[in-house]
């Protein structure tokens, strides 16, 4: 689905309610009676549809360990006292640099704790429709908001790695997210993560479908604000054209031309 290329043009105001956000956690809203995962871009004040975040254990300076990123909304997304958790849909990955693939399972584990009550990444994936396993992260307080913040434990033998675990957020009786995948670093290069992100955005969140950067399954403003994002911090997911590790109008060019193709 494409809209427009004069959407392009518009820029969406936040109001003064959006300063309470964070950039690195997951924004859940609620469309059309399901859960709809977003990021918060403090820049623009926007916030724009995401399923694909990243994190690095030990950021907070306990090795193996963050508490990023949190689950946040702004008030009155919720009613009161609605529920809201996650579920783990697969087995961790880690991601193999050399063959650019998520398939191998690791001997690590995740284990994410809220509130003492605690839940591990399964050591397989979880059989067509087995329960997952699920952990509540809380309730929307009483102006219908939720700030969470869970403790992501990378579990022994914690070897260094991109690890991938993908998830599904739920509330109260809406409909669970389209999956929802955190890219985790365990002390690897910047440049292999940007990497292992963007294979991430082309093969789960958004395949067929290069230019649908945010992975939502629309091609629209949300897109080219976060294509020019990337862009303009030289992250390699907008090196989209020769001379690749040079940063020009052929790159723009490039995402505008698959832009124009739309999706499948």
């Amino acid at each position: 689905m494409r809209y427009g290329l004069s959407m392009l043009a518009m820029v969406v105001g936040a109001g003064a309610a959006y300063g309470q956000l964070h950039d690195v956690d997951v924004v859940l809203k609620v469309e059309d009676g399901r859960v709809v995962t977003g990021n918060f871009l403090p820049d623009t004040g926007e916030i724009i549809p995401w399923r694909v975040f990243s994190e690095n254990f030990g950021s907070s300076g306990f090795p193996s360990f963050t508490a990023d990123p949190g689950f946040d909304s702004l008030p009155g997304t919720f009613a009161a006292n609605t529920p809201v958790g996650l579920s783990v849909r697969r087995a961790l990955r880690v991601w193999d640099d050399g063959a650019e693939h998520f398939d191998a399972i690791p001997a690590e584990r995740i284990e994410i704790n809220r509130g003492g009550i605690v839940v591990l990444t399964p050591t397989a994936d979880p059989d067509p429709g087995a329960a997952l396993p699920t952990l509540q992260l809380g309730i929307a307080g009483s102006n219908g908001r939720i700030h969470v913040h869970p403790w992501y434990t990378l579990m022994s033998p914690a070897g260094a790695g991109v690890y991938l675990l993908e998830l599904e957020v739920w509330a109260g009786a809406f409909e669970p997210s389209e999956p929802v995948w955190i890219v985790f670093n365990q002390n690897r290069p910047v440049d292999e993560v940007q990497r292992a992100v963007a294979w991430v955005e082309s093969n789960l969140a958004s395949p067929g479908c290069p230019a649908d950067f945010n992975g939502d399954g629309v091609l629209n403003f949300f897109d080219f604000s976060m294509f020019i994002a990337l862009y303009n911090d030289e992250d390699p997911r907008a090196d989209l054209a020769p001379p690749f590790g040079v940063f020009n109008f052929f790159d723009v060019s490039a995402f505008i031309s698959l832009y124009n193709q739309g999706c499948p």
